[in-house]
């Protein structure tokens, strides 16, 4: 028996508001950008997943943001921001002085 799939929550709008999150984007360069060595990228990565999750929770909290789909997919939502994070962490650790 295998496992059964959500198929109403949407996998690429799942992709977007993980990658595509200005938190996790902000937060993961500016960690990027504070890191002295590259296994630092890491830690900004999982940085930005995380205010992008928190901040995606408290906008559909709040009613301000309408994704009751995703909030089932909260960590496809993390797994996401974090993959992204590491890029935008490296982005952020390419550019500093």
């Amino acid at each position: 028996m295998g496992p059964d799939l959500q198929p109403d929550v949407n996998v690429w709008e799942l992709l977007a508001y993980g990658a595509l999150n200005p938190a996790t984007i902000a937060a993961a360069f500016y960690v990027g950008r504070q890191a002295d060595e590259k296994p630092k990228i890491l830690i900004a990565a999982f940085a930005g997943a995380v205010a992008g999750a928190a901040l995606l929770y408290v906008l559909t909290l709040l009613r301000i943001w309408d994704a009751p789909m995703l909030g089932r997919a909260s960590g496809g939502v993390l797994v996401a921001g974090l993959v992204a994070g590491v890029v935008y962490g490296w982005i952020g650790y390419a550019t500093r002085k």
